[in-house]
């Protein structure tokens, strides 16, 4: 049993790194959300704008340096350009929806932001894995991405 679980961490460490920086990111940017509702006036859209900004920058610190470490060696500038898209978009779709949501869901704007907290994770994860921090040198010394060829 213990060696299947290890297997198993082996098999999806970067899923379970990248989960455990998820958690401590996400808790950053709820509780930034959270302060800035209970204590401002500013609208839902600016609160979820900046409690995505500070989950993004600890999540590039984080992922680049333990989910996704195989990619330390790659250029940082272009690593963080390529992260900016991904986080881009993930906050345009997070502002779209939380916007959205908070207008046709009878919840608390605090519980309005766990299904848009769980959609911009799947899009954030994927675009990390084969995007930001994917192995370019691999890919290259295989021929490409299975996609390329």
């Amino acid at each position: 049993m213990i060696d299947w679980i290890k297997a198993q961490y082996k098999k999806h460490r970067s899923f379970v790194l990248y989960a455990i920086a998820g958690v401590i990111n996400t808790a950053l940017d709820y509780l930034t959300y959270a302060a800035l509702i209970a204590c401002t006036f500013l609208p839902v859209e600016i609160c979820q704008a900046c409690g995505h900004i500070v989950g993004v920058i600890t999540s590039f610190l984080m992922n680049r340096n333990f989910a996704f470490r195989q990619a330390r060696g790659q250029n940082p500038l272009a690593q963080g350009i390529r992260f900016l898209i991904i986080n881009t978009i993930t906050l345009i779709v997070s502002v779209a929806l939380i916007s959205l949501f908070s207008r046709i869901l009878p919840i608390s704007l605090y519980l309005v932001k766990i299904p848009v907290t769980v959609f911009t994770t799947l899009i954030s994860y994927t675009g990390y894995k084969f995007f930001v921090f994917c192995d370019r040198d691999k890919n290259k010394k295989d021929g490409g991405t299975e996609n390329d060829r």
